[in-house]
């Protein structure tokens, strides 16, 4: 195999894996924390595209090494377009990591009562407060310990939002988490996912070598 074919493939395999094997360590590294984390659903929707947006280059670059360079660009711009359109709101919601389905429910209607906010748990996953005309909507994956708080309003009560989450924020970082194994278990699944790229490029060092001498001036 000639050394550009060798570097092309190993960057072709790091492209693929490092995207999920770094949001693996991430999460890995937030749930072995010893207090939940509260994030906005905005920032964890940026966080994501942020660690997964290489992967959505990988048909721009296959279209491009093609020769077909201007739908390679076209898909990028498309592609950073549709993460603008889907980019949500300030006041969408939170996402708490870290912490049981329970605990939250547990956290987020003490919040309410401190707050003095009135509220109708209408089944499990939707709370709604009548005063302020807000639906709280629950869900989550528990394989990756988080749940995520959605937020339907009209937008005419930020302030109640607000203070709904320095009171949420608050009972929350006086949670005190128990070891769960499902933070050092995925710590341990993304290094492994990052050590194989490594392990490719120590192995085919000589060709990263050659390619690299071949753009150099001297």
């Amino acid at each position: 195999m000639e050394a550009d074919t060798q570097v092309i493939l190993v960057l072709k395999l790091a492209l693929n894996i490092a995207p999920p094997a770094l949001y693996f360590v991430i999460l890995g590294l937030v749930n072995s924390q010893s207090r939940p984390s509260l994030i906005t659903s905005r920032r964890d929707w940026i966080a994501l595209m942020v660690v997964f947006f290489p992967v959505m280059l990988y048909p721009a670059l296959w279209l491009a090494t093609a020769g077909h360079i201007l739908s390679g660009a076209i898909t990028i711009i498309l592609a950073v377009i549709g993460i603008y359109l889907s980019l949500p709101r300030f006041d969408s919601g939170w996402v708490v990591y870290n912490c049981s389905r329970l605990r939250v429910v547990r956290s987020l209607l003490g919040a309410l009562d401190d707050c003095g906010m009135n509220y109708e748990c209408r089944d499990d996953d939707h709370i709604y407060l009548p005063e302020q005309d807000i639906e709280l909507g629950l869900s989550g994956l528990p394989i990756l310990r988080n749940t995520t708080v959605s937020i339907s309003s009209d937008g005419s009560a930020p302030q109640a939002i607000q203070e709904l989450e320095a009171r949420f924020r608050y009972r929350l970082e006086n949670i005190e988490c128990v070891m769960n194994p499902s933070g050092p278990a995925m710590l341990l699944a993304g290094t492994a996912m990052l050590v194989l790229p490594l392990l490719m490029m120590v192995r085919h060092m000589d060709a990263f070598v050659r390619v690299v001498s071949d753009f150099l001036p001297f």
